[in-house]
């Protein structure tokens, strides 16, 4: 039994390297311009990367959206198949898909800080409500981030451009979009709270993350600001809103 579950820890470790290797590979091909063989690297990365997660499935049985480890994961896995659908070739750097490398090496750099690689039997992993709240939680990661990349490169384009009002239309609604995956999230949490404990919210760390992340989003949504759009306040803090995001799922895992 010890050398199957070291046999398959082993090949999660290595699918688990090679993702990061394409992945660092494809950034390197980017700033390099060479988008055909970045692409290709890519999408290696992200092949890896679902293995990555299968592997994660067949050792623990339950969906990869648990621990830390496996939600990040995850989180890299969507954040990639946004890449491929909204990003294209242009001229100059930095454009969107150079932020969204940079955010899939950092989530998948920030999952070895995970306690362990599968998910401890502390949760009912065939509940649908439980698997909601994480599978929620892991979309609304992955939107808000991709939404960060919009903004990002949105206030770096230049200004009045075609393309930086672009981004910036396409980050709002997807911030919009995180932030009804996170409200999902949350309900599914509510529901299974009273289910288990007879109360809706339970104060703790973990609750009071989930309050913090609230708030930043409504922030994000009704800043005032004196100059409206891509130079605004408003993009600023929205364009922060995946780093708070993800920042708070480290804690929230290492609890």
């Amino acid at each position: 039994m010890n050398s199957e579950s070291l046999t398959m820890k082993d090949v999660l470790v290595f699918v688990y390297g090679g993702a990061c290797f394409f992945y660092v590979l494809a950034l390197l091909l980017h700033l390099w311009k060479s988008r055909k063989f970045e692409r290709a690297s890519a999408a290696a990365g992200l092949v890896l990367n679902v293995m990555a997660l299968g592997s994660v499935t067949l050792a623990s049985g339950h969906l990869p959206v648990f621990n830390l480890f496996e939600s990040l994961l995850f989180t890299a896995a969507l954040i990639t198949v946004l890449y491929f659908f909204f990003t294209r070739a242009e001229q100059r750097l930095p454009d969107l898909a150079l932020w969204i490398l940079i955010e899939i090496l950092l989530v998948l750099g920030l999952a070895l800080l995970s306690p362990g690689m599968l998910a401890v039997s502390r949760y009912d992993f065939v509940d649908p409500l439980v698997v909601c709240f994480f599978l929620f939680r892991v979309g609304a990661l992955a939107t808000i981030l991709f939404s960060s990349a919009c903004f990002f490169q949105a206030r770096t384009a230049r200004a009045g451009s075609v393309g930086a009002s672009d981004h910036y239309h396409l980050g709002r609604n997807f911030l919009l979009l995180g932030t009804v995956f996170f409200l999902a999230s949350e309900y599914s949490g509510m529901v299974w709270c009273q289910n288990g404990w007879g109360d809706v919210w339970r104060w703790g760390g973990a609750h009071l993350l989930s309050v913090y992340v609230f708030l930043y989003l409504m922030l994000a949504f009704h800043i005032q600001e004196k100059k409206s759009g891509v130079g605004g306040i408003r993009s600023v803090v929205a364009g922060m809103s995946g780093v708070v995001l993800l920042a708070l799922t480290v804690l929230r895992g290492l609890q």
